[in-house]
């Protein structure tokens, strides 16, 4: 049984991550900066853009449908959608333990919350997206 959440689905899943954000930022406003938002959303951040960036380039129509996300693609190579799950759950709490270990050292900067795991996120996607092309042209 598959479930699809659809525009509202996706909409209460945000409302949900906003929420827990400002749950968060509220529990410990000396320890956890207003950035944890946006770190524990980077690995979906960082695939919306990158297969935006990946399907423009090759001149799609932006505005179909498509089946090319990360997520989708990891799927389609035989993970299952628990799998898939766990390793975004995964990169998710990494994100946010980067984010905690950080902020009790002290830093607060933009950059060092965002740039450095986008960098590291884009590199994964790109290996793991040419690893799942080199494996769907057998």
């Amino acid at each position: 049984v598959y479930i699809f959440t659809g525009d509202v689905g996706s909409l209460v899943v945000g409302f949900g991550f906003a929420v827990s954000v400002l749950w968060l930022c509220a529990d410990v406003p000396e320890k956890l900066p207003v950035l944890i938002g946006p770190v524990i959303l980077l690995p979906f951040l960082t695939d919306v853009f990158l297969t935006l960036l990946w399907r423009a380039r090759r001149k799609e129509n932006l505005l179909t449908p498509h089946r090319t996300h990360l997520y989708q693609r990891l799927i389609s190579a035989g993970l299952s959608h628990l799998q898939v799950a766990f390793i975004y759950i995964s990169v998710t709490v990494l994100c946010g333990a980067y984010t905690f270990f950080l902020a009790g050292l002290g830093y607060h900067r933009f950059t060092t919350f965002l740039v450095l795991p986008v960098l590291i996120l884009t590199l994964i996607y790109v290996l793991v997206s040419r690893k799942l092309d080199a494996g769907s042209s057998r």
